[in-house]
């Protein structure tokens, strides 16, 4: 496009006409005027352009935008020069950018998408993390008591037997004696539940021991002895050596595993005391009668 400093466009070749809606017919006529077409905005723009070309002969391209002949508006990329030995004329190139407008507004568009769906998977995400915490706490909750529950029950239980003991006609102090020292290590065992439960809730790293297996037959035999599905009722107590003989001679003293104590603890009750036709004859743990002590 050709120029003027008065705001015309003296000539332009059909790709400047066709951007900004003209005609060759009107440019002839005198129609043209690019400081017409410029909005209000620009031109401030246009005046520092207008100035830097003065002082240089050309300026630094820009963006800015024409008002169509229908209205509507185009963004354009404009450099000037003036033309050699004049000050009031000069040539420019324009670019039509709508299309890098329109790429730019769908990028843009679609970053905004992206960035809802982000924040829509946050929220889900959270929303998982939430339910998670809540089903996580409800099954250590669950498990806790589980686990807390064996040895109170034992607990229980073993005051159950002592107090049955000393009410004989001949009190028992060395069946008193062995229920007492039962009630001690469940306590310290349920106290050892608490700490390690409080261990792993801090994150600890798992912290396996050696234990005896014969141990924890021991135990489980004598957990379910004393509990409401036991052979045992109330008015019945069982001879607790009686127990721990049959089971020492069916493990080895000897076995040792490293594991978690209170899991082996339950499997080995679950494994053992289900199936009722794997249960050691009991018929000689009878509790004995009042008369015998």
């Amino acid at each position: 496009m050709f120029w003027d400093v008065a705001g015309n466009a003296t000539d332009a070749n059909d790709a400047f006409l066709q951007i900004v809606g003209y005609s060759r017919q009107d440019l002839l006529q005198g129609k043209v005027h690019w400081d017409e077409m410029t909005p209000p905005e620009y031109r401030a723009v246009d005046a520092q352009s207008l100035e830097e070309l003065r002082l240089t002969g050309t300026n630094r391209p820009y963006e800015k935008e024409y008002i169509r002949k229908d209205g509507r508006r185009v963004p354009v990329l404009i450099g000037c020069a003036l033309l050699e030995g004049s000050q009031e004329n000069g040539v420019a190139f324009v670019l039509d950018l709508t299309e890098r407008r329109e790429a730019e507004a769908e990028r843009a568009t679609r970053r905004g998408e992206a960035k809802r769906a982000e924040e829509q998977l946050l929220a889900l995400q959270t929303e998982l993390a939430h339910a998670t915490r809540v089903t996580t706490l409800g099954e250590l909750s669950a498990s806790i008591a589980h686990e807390v529950g064996q040895p109170l029950g034992a607990i229980v239980t073993s005051g159950e037997a002592c107090l049955r003991w000393l009410g004989q006609t001949t009190p028992q102090p060395e069946e008193v004696r062995a229920c007492v020292e039962l009630m001690i290590g469940e306590g310290r065992r349920a106290s050892e539940i608490v700490l390690r439960v409080r261990s792993l809730t801090k994150g600890d790293a798992p912290q396996k021991t050696r234990l005896e297996l014969n141990d924890v037959l021991n135990d489980c035999v004598t957990f379910w002895m004393f509990s409401p599905a036991g052979p045992f009722t109330s008015e019945s107590s069982p001879n607790l050596n009686c127990t721990r003989a049959t089971i020492k001679n069916t493990a080895p003293r000897k076995t040792t595993f490293r594991k978690n104590q209170n899991r082996i603890f339950v499997y080995n009750g679950n494994l053992i005391f289900t199936p009722r036709n794997l249960l050691p004859d009991l018929s000689a743990c009878s509790p004995p009668s009042e008369a015998s002590g």
